[in-house]
């Protein structure tokens, strides 16, 4: 097999300069460096690109949990969380990295970041070396105070 049957050889041969305005050439050289992202393990399209396609998956089902939210006469702004799953295709979903910002380590699975009554996340050995004896503690960032058991573990 010969370099000038493949079918995209004239690109090859002849650069990109003789087929500037082609825009199969510019499709090939976007796939190569999406290619080359996703190899790297990076999001294969520009970031904005990629927050907008989530959105658009995304849409119909918040439009749907606004009209319910509305319909029970409750407030959409003042909702702490959606009701509603949304599946992303697999390449949208990213592995979470939550870094404790008091001890400055890795969150772990024996060690996974906890979030305290007042919304904080703070690793379990923080919420723990933080603790008095009953268990309590105060948040290092505001004035309200959890205890180790009243955390909640957060997944990522």
């Amino acid at each position: 097999t010969s370099l000038l049957s493949f079918p995209l050889s004239h690109y090859f041969l002849n650069g990109p300069r003789t087929c500037w305005f082609d825009s199969t050439w510019w499709e090939l050289v976007n796939e190569f460096q999406s290619s080359h992202c996703i190899l790297a393990g990076q999001p294969g399209e520009p970031p904005l690109l990629t927050i907008y396609n989530i959105g658009v998956i995304a849409m119909p089902t918040l439009v749907k949990a606004a009209r319910v939210a509305r319909a029970r006469g409750q407030d959409w702004n003042k909702v702490e969380c959606i009701p509603a799953d949304i599946d992303l295709p697999d390449k949208y979903i990213f592995q979470s990295i939550f870094v404790c910002p008091v001890s400055k380590e890795e969150a772990t699975p024996e060690n996974p970041p906890m979030m305290l009554t007042c919304g904080h996340a703070l690793c379990r050995e923080t919420t723990k070396s933080l603790a008095k004896p009953d268990g309590s503690f105060k948040c290092p960032y505001c004035p309200a105070v959890s205890t180790v058991d009243g955390c909640l573990e957060l997944h990522l």
